[in-house]
This record gives C-alpha cells, sequence and structure tokens, in this order.
C-alpha cells in the first residue's frame, strides 16, 4: 500500500522551482512525499532519508546565505539612496531639507530599490520552500520510523501466535506417560 496527498494536492505540488541566487532549482516535491508501505519501501525510505535531509538542509543553508546577503544589499543600497534624495530634494529656492517623509516616499518608488525588494522576496520565499522541504523530511523520517516499529510489532505478534499454535499442537500430539 502507498500512501499519497490527494490528486489536487499533488498536482500543486508537481512542479517547485527554487531560485537561489541566479540558479534555479526545479524539484517534483510529491516524489520526495510518497511513501511505500512495503517492508522493503519503509527498509529503502529510512535508508534514504539521511541523504535526502542533508540534501535539502544544505540548500536551505544556501538559500539562508543568499537571503541574508539580500538583506544586508537592501540595507546598504537604502542608506545610499537615503543620502542620494536627501540632497536631491533639497529645495532649491529656501534651501530647505526634504522631509523624512519625501525621502522615504522617493526611495520607496526608485525602480532600483523595488527590484532589490523583489530579490529581498524571492529569497525569503526560496528559504520558506526548503525549510518547509526539510521539516517533510524530518515528518517522513518520523512516519517511516513509526511504520517499521508498527510492522515490526505485528509480525512479532503473528510469530507469537504461530509458535503459540505449534505448542498446542505438540501438546496434543503428545501422548501422556505412564501411571505408575
Amino acid at each position: 500500500m502507498t500512501m499519497k496527498l490527494g490528486t489536487a494536492d499533488l498536482k500543486l505540488l508537481s512542479n517547485m522551482p527554487i531560485c537561489i541566487g541566479n540558479k534555479v532549482y526545479n524539484y517534483d516535491p510529491s516524489a520526495f512525499l510518497v511513501i511505500n508501505q512495503t517492508l522493503q519501501g519503509i527498509n529503502d525510505l529510512l535508508a534514504r532519508i539521511p541523504g535526502d535531509f542533508a540534501h535539502w538542509a544544505f540548500l536551505e543553508s544556501l538559500a539562508r546565505l543568499v537571503q541574508e546577503e539580500a538583506e544586508d544589499q537592501k540595507s546598504i543600497f537604502h542608506a545610499k539612496l537615503y543620502r542620494k534624495y536627501e540632497q536631491a530634494l533639497i529645495n532649491p529656492d529656501t534651501k530647505k531639507p526634504p522631509t523624512v517623509d519625501a525621502i522615504k516616499s522617493a526611495i520607496i518608488t526608485d525602480l532600483e530599490y523595488q527590484n532589490m525588494l523583489e530579490r529581498v522576496r524571492n529569497a525569503n520565499h526560496a528559504v520558506n520552500n526548503l525549510m518547509a522541504m526539510r521539516q517533510a523530511m524530518q515528518q517522513k523520517k518520523d512516519v517511516g520510523m513509526a511504520l517499521a516499529h508498527n510492522m515490526r510489532a505485528e509480525r512479532e505478534a503473528h510469530l507469537g501466535d504461530q509458535l503459540k499454535s505449534m505448542r498446542d499442537k505438540i501438546h496434543a500430539t503428545r501422548t501422556p506417560a505412564p501411571s505408575r
């Protein structure tokens, strides 16, 4: 038996592009989330999980690095734009400096700054997706461990029943010892 998400859920997860910096990774997360509930399937799952978990954790680490760099670049760029607009928006007639709101308005409408914000949003999105996949791998491991435990318990119970049945048959076929 194979446990699967609903068809609509699988279609939603059929393609997950993850952008880390300038590189795009395309994944089919549904392939990582299917669990084959046979004994061999569970054994394969438990053998594969450390590598899958490390893969997603490594990608998450890379994405976090890109996210931090994007945040740093945004902060530096914001400071530069603030100085630029602080000087550019001085009223030439009165030499009066612009208000903070006027500078903020100029910064937020700056096309380059909007592109910088988009890069930060994309980096945050990649980190969130990768964190979710890493957590899904942890949950998949937990499910695999629980299934393996349940299968062992069922097998032991079945073997126990067979052993009792064999003992009963042996005792039933024994001839009683002669009485003295």
